[in-house]
């Protein structure tokens, strides 16, 4: 009779999780332990070589006292207890498929032991300085009593391993062409698009190039290239890409340093900022103290305010009225709620190049396109209204 597996202290030796374990490898479980996660690692570093040396001994056990089932081998592969553990998910492992079985607990082993190695030792040449560990497991795997079925076996295997290799780099070829047939197939496709929107009259700006792309992603080459001529030829859209470049430009124009320069005390960007969080506008005196100017000393801030509206004494800095005086009140135009928007929003690029696109061709979408309280659809149509008529908003 063999061993009391059930009772031998090798065999209460097991190797579930610790508390501390448990808490340092899923710290989002409650857990009733005050152990830091540091004390887990510091647990688990020092528990782990005879965590490894507790498997040999139980494999060693179960093994000689013939513990194993007829399916033991067969139902332990075929449970996901190994699926998607692996730290080096970046690894491409190909197998003409997906890795299943066998395969996957190899690699699953394979990398466990790699993790340890390279951790502990940071420069290393895979090629080198694991062959001994690989090598060692095929002999585990393949030696024999005999030697002439060892060498057979071996020899059997290598082969298995030329063919595995050769499969993998077939794999990668067809893979590679497949990318370089689809990155070129993308590349004409936007090329085609670049030249239509440039032929058109309109910047052909990388975004703008892209959105279209996306527009229609599915679509064959010609229509693709039909949409962009509609595009191009589409007179709200040439409108409405002429307005949003004209903002571009005045926000440039607004950004340099030297532009308020004879203002002391106040910046541009700064009195715009505060306007563009102002629901009903601002005196300027009231402007000046959100600034941190002190209290009556709002003539630089009334300074700036008359360079971003029509002023017959001083050349006015935009193309366009900015900003409005209603009622001793200072506020946003729809054309001044543009310019913040690119002046303070993110993704100026592409609030530029492509929001004439989703303006004209996209009205319809439940989700319209806003920032915080500003619709950006309504304020278009507004800022077209001020900038064709001259109107300013008024109250």
């Amino acid at each position: 009779m063999g061993f009391d597996i059930d009772n031998s202290e090798e065999r209460k030796r097991n190797l579930a999780l610790t508390k501390k374990q448990q808490k340092y490898l899923h710290p989002e479980y409650p857990s009733q332990d005050s152990t830091t996660n540091e004390d887990g690692v510091a647990h688990t570093l020092e528990n782990f070589p005879r965590r490894l040396e507790d498997l040999f001994k139980d494999v060693a056990l179960l093994a000689t006292d013939n513990r194993f089932k007829e399916n033991t081998w067969t139902d332990y592969i075929q449970t996901e207890k190994f699926a998607n553990k692996s730290y080096r998910s970046e690894i491409s492992v190909h197998t003409g498929g997906k890795i299943y079985g066998e395969q996957n607990l190899g690699f699953e082993l394979g990398s466990i032991f790699r993790e340890i190695y390279t951790q502990s030792n940071k420069e290393f040449n895979p090629g080198r300085d694991l062959s001994y560990i690989a090598w060692g497991f095929m002999l585990g795997l393949f030696a024999e009593e005999n030697e002439e079925a060892t060498i057979r076996n071996l020899t059997g295997m290598v082969e298995k391993l030329k063919n595995f290799k050769d499969s993998r780099e077939t794999q990668n070829e067809y893979e590679r062409k497949l990318i370089d047939l689809i990155q070129q197939n993308e590349k004409e496709k936007s090329d085609d698009i670049h030249k239509t929107v440039q032929q058109g009259g309109i910047e052909p700006s990388d975004d703008l190039v892209s959105e279209i792309r996306q527009f229609h992603f599915t679509t064959s080459h010609e229509d693709i290239i039909t949409f962009t001529e509609k595009i191009t030829n589409n007179s709200e859209f040439q409108r409405v890409n002429k307005l949003l470049n004209e903002v571009k430009l005045d926000v440039e124009k607004l950004e340099k340093d030297n532009l308020d320069s004879d203002m002391k005390g106040a910046e541009t960007k700064e009195v715009l900022k505060e306007l563009y969080q102002s629901e009903y506008g601002l005196l300027a005196s009231t402007i000046a103290t959100k600034i941190g100017l002190s209290t009556g000393a709002h003539s630089p801030v009334t300074g700036i305010l008359f360079r971003l509206t029509s002023n017959i004494d001083k050349e006015t800095w935009t193309s366009h009225d900015v900003v409005i005086k209603s009622n001793n009140r200072w506020k946003l135009t729809p054309y001044g709620k543009l310019v913040c928007l690119i002046l303070f929003e993110d993704n100026r690029e592409w609030m530029v190049s492509s929001l004439p696109l989703y303006y004209v061709f996209a009205q319809n979408e439940d989700d319209p396109i806003s920032v915080g309280e500003i619709s950006f659809s309504a304020t278009v149509t507004e800022a077209l209204k001020q900038t064709q008529t001259g109107q300013q908003d008024s109250e």
